[in-house]
């Protein structure tokens, strides 16, 4: 389970359908909602970046700032600050990318996108994560607030190896004021 959900009764008996949880994976120190029951329901463990750990403080494991953390085989946690200083995103199979507010698909300028007005640690340091990004191999991105997306290695690449430069040049504040900038359609 990433970025754990509000815990109901009705939800749960899904999740014990589909055989429970063996690992709930908070990306940042915003999303943890109930994931101390979902945790005691399943006997789950409970993986944070350190420098966020006081958002969840009965995590069972937490991941260092400075290299990417095993989870369970095919399951890593990579460091991705920017957001907040201990956010991390989970790469799932060399293939799926679980970022939690780190990026996000912009259905209105159809790209892959980051949430500028929600950068509470650092612009430019959110601008290094998108360089680190783009060495990754993804098919899949998932965000924390919906919009998935499918990619390919060289769309992945493209995109990603322009975003991080690009957020350099702009800065943040001008990159809020684009046209169809995140959150700006509502």
């Amino acid at each position: 389970m990433v970025d754990s959900p509000r815990f109901t009764r009705r939800l749960a008996a899904r999740v014990d359908d589909l055989g429970g949880v063996a690992h709930v994976l908070l990306t940042h120190r915003d999303d943890v909602a109930d994931y101390d029951r979902w945790a005691e329901r399943y006997n789950a463990r409970v993986w944070i970046g350190e420098a966020d750990a006081d958002a969840a403080p009965l995590a069972t494991d937490l991941t260092a700032g400075n290299g990417s953390t095993p989870i369970s085989p095919g399951a890593l946690s990579i460091p991705a600050p920017g957001h907040t200083l201990g956010h991390v995103v989970y790469h799932i199979d060399d293939s799926l990318l679980f970022t939690g507010d780190t990026l996000h698909w912009n259905q209105r300028r159809v790209e892959l996108d980051v949430f500028p007005d929600q950068t509470f640690h650092s612009w430019e340091v959110l601008a290094e994560t998108m360089d680190l990004l783009a060495t990754l191999n993804v098919e899949w991105v998932f965000p924390g607030h919906g919009m998935w997306h499918h990619t390919d290695a060289a769309e992945w690449a493209r995109q990603m190896t322009a975003l991080g430069p690009a957020m350099r040049s702009k800065g943040q504040r001008a990159w809020s004021q684009r046209p169809d900038a995140t959150y700006n359609w509502y």
